[in-house]
């Protein structure tokens, strides 16, 4: 009987971990958002852009899109797209730590377990779909790595399913997030198919892996492709790429003199409150933000490895993951590997995550999330790698790798609770909570904020009162998607004509914690309208005011 089910034993060690990981993790620190760009994901599936569900995102993927918004129009009031990471996840670290079992059984388990401590546990904690995406990615990778030891067609076929299903859920999530990935499973199946090869072993296993693999995900790239084609979104896309490149990899937000000098079509007025993130009116078009771009062209830019070492020192858990990875390595360069093929694929994830570190960098931003979507599969992989090569025959080496291991892993976890320790944000749910219930109390009023009013990070926003259909922001990376436009023409704006002249008596009511509204939108919107413009109090709830503007 035991014999039958044994396959079960390491899938429920995996999800009893991942179950304890989690439990652990809500204990200690809590479980949030760490950032406030998923929540908008979430509010657009739970209706708060202009009460219905949105089907069509800036980076969900068309499937994962209209499972969600089926979800939501079923069941509304339930934060489905946070339900989805926190089971991405769930299954990402239970996956990993049951290939790990398969692959070196007591030496497996205690290695996802410092692999989870270092890599998975601040990506559980505090939640990012990029972050999300790269530990389903790694999983994804575990479970490719686990067909080497798969005996049977059928164990072969579940191998790749799985690792089929955590891919796609990545992709699902981010689309960036996949190129990595794909390159570590090919490099996976690569060393797969050296050993079948080595073993004088037919090889067509791999290639049904690859074209599997690579099939879906050309499949699912063409869905997407058609998806913003047949919506007619294309021009919305490059408008919006037209915006990151401005905003990310240009000294705009801190030097807005280039940008005003340009022949950008917009005034002063306009261009500085560009710089503020508003990108409401119809003049900021993809034309302006490209002419601004070009006035930053030639601006001198720190090293590529200056900028890796800054971020390092402001973020020294990466240090110790780093670490991590290169004693993962020597155990595989010093192990008993006759025919170097593990060694060799060690090698290339190392180089190959080293070529991604320095594109990120060359390309000008480095953020936490962006290196783990190398960091994750890079880790994923070596950890498979090293659990298939046996360790030095010199006990000492041995003995010496294993404290070197858990020690980095140690000092990472001790690193994270730290992190996550130091970051309340009791602030920002309770002003999210005033701003919802004002909005609720306005219906008739579109309640307007600038970004960095925004840090919602809650899981499970709380709408027993309701779920309030009238808050916006003036400006971020859902500003002109289909949910903001059907917010705007909800309270009769035109969006395709927009102008901040609208604002004045109108529906909009600007949402601040000072005691007045920007100076920069009243002469802003007294420049459009051509008149003076003066703005009214109507409204207070708790820390936050609420302004009306209105014609001389």
């Amino acid at each position: 009987m035991y014999r039958r089910f044994r396959w079960m034993v390491p899938w429920l060690v995996g999800a009893l971990t991942a179950a304890v990981l989690f439990v652990g993790l809500a204990a200690v620190g809590g479980l949030r958002y760490e950032n406030s760009d998923d929540m908008l994901f979430v509010k657009g599936f739970m209706g708060f852009e202009g009460g219905t569900p949105v089907s069509f995102t800036l980076y969900t993927h068309t499937f994962l899109a209209w499972i969600l918004y089926g979800l939501s129009t079923a069941l509304p009031g339930i934060a489905w797209f946070s339900v989805f990471q926190l089971g991405l996840l769930w299954l990402s670290a239970a996956v990993t730590v049951k290939s790990a079992i398969r692959l070196g059984s007591w030496k497996g388990f205690i290695g996802s377990g410092l692999y989870l401590g270092v890599f998975a546990a601040f990506a559980c904690a505090r939640l990012s779909y990029t972050t999300t995406a790269a530990l389903a990615g790694a999983a994804a990778v575990m479970q490719l790595m686990e067909l080497e030891k798969t005996k049977t067609r059928t164990g072969r076929m579940a191998c790749l399913f799985w690792a089929c299903a955590l891919f796609l859920g990545a992709y699902s999530l981010r689309q960036m997030t996949a190129l990595p990935i794909l390159a570590y499973c090919l490099l996976s199946l690569t060393w797969y198919a050296a050993r079948r090869i080595r073993d004088k072993r037919s090889i067509r296993p791999v290639v049904m892996a690859c074209a599997v693999l690579c099939g879906l995900l050309a499949v699912f790239a063409g869905v997407r492709e058609w998806e913003i084609t047949a919506r007619g979104e294309r021009d919305t896309l490059k408008w919006q790429q037209s915006r990151i490149e401005l905003f990310d990899y240009t000294s705009f937000e801190q030097d807005a003199a280039p940008a005003v000098q340009s022949d950008s079509g917009l005034t002063d007025l306009q261009t500085q409150l560009v710089q503020q993130w508003y990108f409401w009116d119809t003049d900021v078009d993809r034309e302006a933000f490209d002419a601004m771009r070009q006035a930053y062209n030639g601006e001198p830019k720190a090293g590529v490895f200056k900028k890796l070492g800054d971020f390092l020192r402001s973020s020294p858990r990466y240090g110790y993951a780093i670490v991590f990875l290169l004693i993962l390595s020597l155990w595989i360069f010093l192990g008993d590997d006759k025919s170097r093929l593990s060694s060799i694929a060690a090698l290339l994830a190392l180089l190959g995550g080293l070529v991604m570190l320095i594109y990120l960098c060359w390309r000008g931003r480095v953020l936490f999330r962006g290196l783990d979507t190398v960091f994750f599969p890079c880790g994923a992989t070596l950890l498979a790698l090293a659990l298939r090569t046996n360790l030095p025959q010199k006990k000492l080496v041995s003995a010496v790798l294993c404290a070197a291991l858990a020690l980095t892993a140690g000092m990472d976890a001790l690193l994270t609770l730290d992190v996550l320790d130091e970051k309340p944000d009791s602030i920002s749910q309770q002003r999210e909570a005033e701003l919802e219930v004002y909005a609720l109390k306005n219906p008739d009023r579109l309640i307007v904020r600038t970004p960095n009013l925004l840090r919602d990070t809650r899981l499970m926003p709380d709408v027993s009162a309701g779920i309030p259909i009238n808050t916006a922001i003036w400006g971020d990376w859902y500003c002109r998607m289909p949910g903001w436009r059907q917010q705007l023409e909800h309270y009769g704006f035109d969006t395709g004509d927009f102008h901040l002249s609208d604002w004045a008596d109108s529906a909009l009511v600007f949402a601040t914690n000072e005691d007045a509204p920007p100076q920069l939108l009243v002469d802003g919107i007294a420049e459009s309208l051509g008149q003076s413009v003066v703005y009214e109090k109507i409204g207070t709830e708790g820390t936050l005011s609420f302004f009306a503007f209105h014609a001389e």
